[in-house]
């Protein structure tokens, strides 16, 4: 899945929503979901970090912060089971 880039911003805040369909196998406590987050120039796109969640880690609390590996910064994710 990939998001609209936003150009001429140091602060970009995307807001977008994407429904993912997942296997019936998937199993919530352990298989990753594996977020990278690019920064797009005209030359060249530039790697800006990537986190590795569970949707377990949302149980508690549906909206969480993660920091970025391999880059500096952090996202801000939420996750919904639908259906």
């Amino acid at each position: 899945v990939k998001c609209k880039p936003h150009l001429k911003t140091l602060a970009p805040e995307w807001n977008e929503s994407f429904v993912i369909p997942l296997a019936p196998t998937f199993d919530f406590g352990l298989e990753f979901l594996h977020v990278t987050i690019w920064d797009q120039d005209i030359s060249i796109d530039e790697r800006m970090g990537s986190v590795d969640i569970r949707a377990s880690d949302f149980v508690e609390q549906p909206r969480r912060w993660f920091p970025l590996h391999e880059g500096k910064g952090e996202i801000e994710l939420s996750l919904k089971r639908l259906g």
